[in-house]
Order: C-alpha cells, then structure tokens, then sequence
C-alpha cells in the first residue's frame, strides 16, 4: 500500500459523503493507497471540512470548507504529487462533470484586489450593461438588510488549470 503524505494536513477523509478514516480501495493501476490527509491550516480549522470527495478518476481530491449556504470555499488537491492546485468558491451546488467544474468569483465594490484583470474587466462589462440589480432583489435587501453583490461564474478544466467565463449575476449575502 503506497502511502501519501500532505503538507499541513490531518487525518479524516470523507468519500462519497461516507466519512472514512484514512484509507482510499485503489488508485487507477488497482494499487491501494492510504491518505494521511486531509485538512488544510490555511482554509480550515482541523476537522472542520463539510465534506471531501476524490474525483471519478481518483487524480483530484475535493474539500470543502463551507459553513453556510451560496457561496462556499473549498480547494482542489492532485493526489499523485500532494499539490494544491486550486483553492477558491463554489456557489450552491458542486457542478462538477469530469474534470471540469464550476467555480465562482465575488465582486463587492468595495474589495477587488482579490479578482483578476480578466474578472474584472467582465464585471465591468456586466456592470455596463446591468447597472441596476432586479428591482425585486432591491426590495427584498431593503427588507433584510442583505447586501446585493455580483457573482461570476467560470468552468474550470482541473486537468489543464484552463479557466473559462461564463456569466454574472446579482445575488444577495450576508
């Protein structure tokens, strides 16, 4: 049994939803392995994932790290060479269909650094052309003092790191 060895990391895994201590059946050649991982100092506190998923393939292991609804962060790990290869948000639901999955970046006036030129640039053009949140949305943050702020979504190919963008929208957060 090969045994994988995570940088800063401890010792639960969750499969499939199922919580499992340790041990994953088999790689990809049919070898079994164990992974001594599984959370991350820099996302999470220990022990605190909501859940943590390999991919059908067995290459990418999935964490989150979310506490609550709509957004939540999570990181993408390449099982073969312990390496972090993404960390970031998805928004509601995973969608994730082989390799690629939808990723999401938040946009709040007051606190861009965090986004890329290219994020950017496309919530500028959103902005250009949807100036004003749904008027429903605006009545409805009115009401509960939730703010309104852009989302952006993007397909991410985990396999070659590619990002794609695919759209914006207003939502509301806390």
């Amino acid at each position: 049994m090969r045994n994988l060895k995570y940088k800063e990391l401890f010792t639960i895994i969750s499969i499939s939803f199922v919580l499992i201590s340790g041990c994953v059946p088999a790689d990809k050649t049919g070898e079994a392995f164990n992974l001594d991982f599984i959370n991350s100092v820099i996302e999470s506190a220990p022990e605190t994932s909501a859940w943590t998923v390999l991919t059908e393939d067995n290459m990418y292991l999935l964490q989150d790290f979310g506490t609550a609804p709509g957004m939540r962060p999570f990181a993408i790990w390449q099982v073969d060479n312990e390496e972090m290869i993404f960390s970031g948000n998805y928004f509601g639901v995973l969608k994730l269909n082989g390799n690629t999955i939808e990723i999401v970046y938040q946009f709040m006036e007051d606190s861009t650094e965090d986004l890329d030129a290219e994020i950017r640039d496309f919530v500028d053009f959103f902005l250009q052309n949807n100036p004003v949140p749904p008027s429903e949305m605006v009545l409805i943050s009115q009401e509960t003092g939730l703010s309104i702020s852009v989302i952006i979504f993007c397909e991410f190919d985990i396999d070659t790191r590619i990002r794609k963008i695919n759209r914006a929208e207003y939502i509301l957060t806390q």
